[in-house]
């Protein structure tokens, strides 16, 4: 039988939060979630990546819950936590920025939203990028320029990769997202 380590149950906990998010129940998620943190920051330090990583897990929680505001909050803990230990950013981490991104966009703060998507689309290209997640990312990234007074022949451009890379992955609920022509 397996010794279950610190490291061990913290790793349970975080894939509970995504287990429960795979299979549609966002709210159970966000239930379990909410404790496991608590359960983690009570045993082991809040800056330890691990904890950081459980809460990213359940930003990703309370994003599929539209609850804005705390996405942002524990995105930005766990990136603040990812800063401090020298990380570069990875395409995790932009997957993390986008999401945040997304957050931004909907409490109608596009300007606050540029950087992190600008962000999230450089570390979302780094190593084999994934097409579906990159069109996603330059969809709200032009969403935030618009949304703030952008360039339109950059957001035109960006919206166009986009659907690009929405045919390229065969992503037809990026394609819909995206303005007609």
């Amino acid at each position: 039988m397996k010794t279950v380590t610190p490291a061990t149950w913290l790793e349970f906990g975080r894939m509970r939060i995504l287990f429960l998010l795979g299979v549609g129940r966002p709210r159970d998620a966000l239930v379990e979630g909410r404790a496991t943190l608590a359960e983690q920051e009570r045993a082991f330090s809040a800056e330890q990546p691990e904890v950081a990583l459980t809460a990213d897990a359940l930003a990703e929680a309370t994003s599929a819950a539209g609850l804005w505001r705390e996405t942002i909050e524990l995105t930005d803990r766990y990136l603040a936590t990812k800063a401090k230990l020298g990380g570069s950013d990875t395409p995790r981490t932009g997957e993390s920025l986008l999401r945040s991104a997304r957050a931004l966009l909907n409490l109608k703060r596009p300007a606050e939203a540029v950087p992190r998507a600008e962000r999230a689309l450089v570390a979302l290209e780094k190593g084999r990028p994934d097409p579906s997640m990159r069109g996603e990312a330059r969809r709200v990234l032009a969403e935030a320029l618009r949304g703030s007074g952008g360039e339109e022949e950059v957001v035109a451009r960006l919206f166009e990769q986009a659907r690009e890379d929405a045919a390229t992955s065969g992503d037809a609920a990026l394609l819909k997202r995206l303005p007609l022509r």
